[in-house]
């Protein structure tokens, strides 16, 4: 009998998130029986997709011309890595000088310990039947045993879920049910959340244990899943590392974009960020990190440098003060600090009274840089004379794509314009513009950085590539499907345009521009009329 080729169906998938009939679970088995189909989860649609999502048939117009009526899409590919995240973890095994400094708890953690929890954890993990794939959502504030955790899922080839603190509970339960994570780490509270989605797998707790341990339906404690990965060592190895192009994180982050949609990274990716980060920065293994903001805590073992943890509640960047900011930095010899506009606020406003040794302590870091939201001038202003010898910058970015570009306060304050300058890409960005229309419609046809040819000046969405972006979105097809365009590309909703030394100017979101008689208004031309009135 001839061989014959069997082609499986084109599948789209239309999923209400808040379906009362068809659940989660119900997605769950269309997929495993459908690895190929294509989803897209409606969040708050409920049984009737097609009344409760308006957009619902436009994408699947959509997705019929992009699955069915033209040919078949061949993968961007990403430069590949040779350099597991975890690497410098291994490479310093022995090592006993601090790499995490958790000024909240006064713990010091080496290298040599932080790296054997790593991978006992690992092992606890895999014994407990974690496997390559399976999604573990980590609900556990940044610390030392967070840091661990995220490098042991990653090193089975575990995929991390993150949800931002800042969407609150009901968000947080959004996107850890839209994530379909399994298995769940997490601090009591976190416990206490992951319980009320009936997630299938493994409970872990990170804390004390005790009666609570019982009630939040915890299987172990983090302590005892170590344990077990000794057990498991003496006998076994951990499994490969996974590879490049398998899942690492799918990061949830609140914003002013609607429902948070999941962003999902690959271990290339990641890779990718960290190399961009050391070259941007000149980090080598003489520099340490101060993390003040909370995305960020995890990549000290990742760069190779210790990192500290200042004293503050990171769920709320108000509590940074002065003082911890100093503490923190004297405890690793910090040279580098992140953080957001917030807490470098609360710093700026507590600075008046340090003793001699902290001031010391801060004058010793070379550079800051200052994410998560835009940075008023004055207050950079107010910080260098805090940070005596630090070079103070302020990148663009977003969930999908961070750094993009970067602009120091002596740039900024020369800096007069349409909108805000966020400065030049970094090595590796590339950075274009989709002109508008008179409808306010972004164009095809983009623009280039570094020659815009004849474009400087003119408004546009601003249209993205680098190897460190997103490598899509968690099952949200269309929202893909509309952002990667061109192919390879994110566009990224904000609007604004390239001057003539082809530095990016944001003039704010796409969806808030304003339709007018004379075109397009971007909304901080708006607001710079506003100003003037």
């Amino acid at each position: 009998m001839p061989s014959r080729t069997v082609c499986a169906p084109s599948v789209f998938l239309a999923w209400g998130s808040d379906d009362p009939v068809f659940s989660d679970r119900y997605l769950r088995d269309l997929r495993a029986r459908m690895p190929h189909a294509d989803v897209h989860r409606y969040e708050k649609a409920r049984h009737l997709v097609t009344e409760d999502a308006p957009g619902w048939a436009t994408d699947v117009i959509a997705w019929i011309a992009d699955r069915v009526l033209t040919p078949e899409r061949v993968p961007v590919p990403v430069a590949p890595t040779v350099v597991p995240m975890g690497q410098a973890l291994d490479d310093r095994l022995q090592d006993l000088n601090v790499a995490v400094a958790d000024l909240r708890s006064d713990r010091r953690v080496s290298w040599a310990m932080l790296a054997t929890r790593t991978r006992e954890i690992a092992a606890g993990l895999v014994a407990m039947g974690v496997r390559p794939g399976d999604r573990v959502a980590l609900l556990v504030t940044p610390s030392a045993d967070l840091i661990a955790c995220v490098y042991a899922a990653w090193r089975i080839g575990a995929v991390v879920v993150v949800a931002d603190s800042g969407l609150g509970v009901r968000g947080m339960r959004r996107a850890l049910r839209s994530a379909e994570a399994t298995h769940v780490i997490g601090i009591p509270a976190g416990l206490g959340l992951a319980r009320t989605l009936a997630l299938p797998g493994v409970t872990i707790l990170v804390g004390r244990t005790g009666p609570a341990t019982r009630v939040l339906g915890a299987d172990a404690s983090l302590s005892e899943v170590a344990r077990r990965g000794r057990d498991y060592l003496a006998s076994s190895d951990l499994p490969p590392v996974p590879p490049a192009d398998a899942d690492a994180l799918v990061a949830f982050t609140s914003g002013a974009t609607g429902p948070a949609k999941g962003v999902v990274y690959t271990h290339a990716r990641l890779a990718h960020l960290r190399d961009a980060l050391r070259d941007a920065y000149s980090i080598s293994d003489r520099d340490a990190l101060v993390a003040a903001f909370a995305p960020w805590s995890v990549l000290g073992p990742a760069l190779g440098i210790p990192s500290a943890i200042p004293d503050m509640d990171l769920t709320d960047a108000s509590t940074l003060t002065a003082r911890a900011l100093a503490d923190a930095t004297a405890a690793v010899g910090g040279t580098l600090a992140w953080a957001s506009p917030t807490a470098l606020r609360a710093v700026v406003d507590s600075g008046d009274h340090l003793d001699e040794p902290r001031r010391a302590a801060l004058a010793g870091l070379r550079f800051l840089l200052v994410a998560g939201a835009p940075v008023p001038v004055d207050l950079l202003e107010r910080a260098a004379s805090l940070l005596p010898a630090a070079t103070l910058a302020t990148p663009y970015g977003m969930t999908e794509a961070l750094p993009l570009t970067e602009v120091t306060l002596d740039e900024l304050r020369a800096a007069s314009g349409r909108g805000v300058l966020v400065g030049r890409p970094l090595a590796g960005v590339d950075i274009a513009i989709a002109p508008l229309d008179a409808a306010g419609v972004p164009a095809t046809q983009l623009i280039h950085h570094p020659h815009p040819a004849g474009g400087v000046g003119v408004t546009g969405e601003i249209v993205v590539r680098c190897d460190w972006m997103r490598e899509r979105y968690d099952r949200r097809w269309a929202t893909q499907h509309r952002a990667d365009s061109p192919r390879g590309w994110h566009r990224t909703g904000d609007v604004g345009h390239l001057d003539e030394q082809a530095r990016l100017w944001v003039e704010g979101r796409l969806a808030h521009v304003l339709i007018t008689a004379d075109g397009p208004v971007t909304p901080v031309a708006a607001e710079l009329v506003a100003q003037r009135t």
